[in-house]
């Protein structure tokens, strides 16, 4: 059975997926605002880092320079996503950061593996905001999630 058809329980355990867009933000200020210093929630943020096939890059220190610039980039996203929820009055212990980076082919495979791991019931993203043209060509996390995830009880798109 695969991640995308294991059952999540309901439950007050939250998954954001984050990354720079101004659409995560408005994700993230969207839980921040709904829950606030409501008490009883755990809240985890992830962030995945798909590093690029061996071919685009150059050399090897050019993979390891460009793996190590997006960590330092996910690390300030996740940190920046879960100031914004402890200013809104969520308890710093309640909020869980989780950086993935490997060779994925799928980051919406990922994002809902990891729901299904930690047991959350909800999952939160943004719309990427990408052109009709852009999301045909590369396809959207979003959407895949959106068609893809019957593991959790609610799935939270915000746009």
């Amino acid at each position: 059975m695969d991640a995308s058809t294991q059952a999540c329980s309901i439950n007050k355990h939250l998954l954001i997926a984050a990354d720079e867009s101004e659409n995560t933000g408005r994700a993230v200020a969207y839980v921040a605002h709904m829950l606030g210093a409501t008490k009883g929630y755990r809240i985890s943020l992830i962030n995945v880092v798909a590093i690029p096939p061996g071919d685009f890059f150059v050399s090897p220190e050019e993979r390891k320079q460009w793996i190590e610039t997006n960590e330092t980039k996910s690390r300030r996203v996740l940190e920046e996503c879960r100031e914004t929820l402890i200013r809104a009055g969520v308890e710093r212990q309640s909020v869980e950061l989780i950086a993935k980076t490997g060779a994925y082919q799928s980051i919406a495979e990922v994002i809902l593996k990891e729901a299904v791991q930690i047991g959350a019931g909800t999952i939160v993203l943004g719309r990427r905001g990408i052109s009709k043209k852009e999301e045909f060509i590369y396809g959207s996390t979003s959407n895949k999630i959106l068609h893809s995830q019957k593991s959790c009880t609610a799935l939270w798109v915000v746009e």
